[in-house]
């Protein structure tokens, strides 16, 4: 878990029109977690950071309020443990979500039970809970602002 007053995280829409996929724009950089308030799993404190950009694309046309979305390709994460206790790098491919227009929330990986789309392909300490190999997910509401309305123009 990551406290939400620790999430940070930039992105760049583009004005774009088109049937879906449709690239909306990128997630520029996603931190969660500092060092003073940092995520806690299974009481191993870390900070989790994208590593690159990430193409955010519509994967449908808007169903009223809601349009479907997905974060892909070549999504790769490091998490830094704090006091380097526990350090994994992630590496996925894609992360559905959606985006509501009203309420300005882009949802990642809203499903149930969690799809587990990224894999760790590096891992140092961590006393042995993670390997490599091991596939990983999370779900996560990012709240927009300013608040974007996403529509398609016949």
């Amino acid at each position: 878990m990551c406290p939400a007053s620790t999430v940070d995280a930039t992105a760049t829409l583009e004005n774009t029109n088109g049937a879906p996929p449709v690239q909306l724009g990128t997630i520029d950089t996603l931190t969660f977690g500092t060092e003073d308030d940092p995520c806690s799993l299974f009481g191993l404190g870390f900070i989790a950071t994208l590593d690159n950009a990430t193409p955010l694309t519509a994967t449908g046309f808007p169903s009223g309020d809601v349009t479907p979305n997905r974060l892909s390709p070549n999504i790769n994460v490091t998490f830094t443990g704090i006091n380097n206790v526990c350090n994994m790098h992630l590496t996925g491919s894609q992360i559905d979500g959606d985006y509501t227009n009203s309420t300005g929330i882009l949802r990642v990986n809203p499903g149930t039970p969690v799809a587990r789309t990224l894999h760790i392909d590096a891992v140092s300490g961590c006393l042995g809970l993670f390997q490599v190999g091991d596939t990983w997910g999370f779900q996560a509401d990012f709240k927009v602002d300013p608040v974007q309305t996403i529509s398609h123009e016949s």
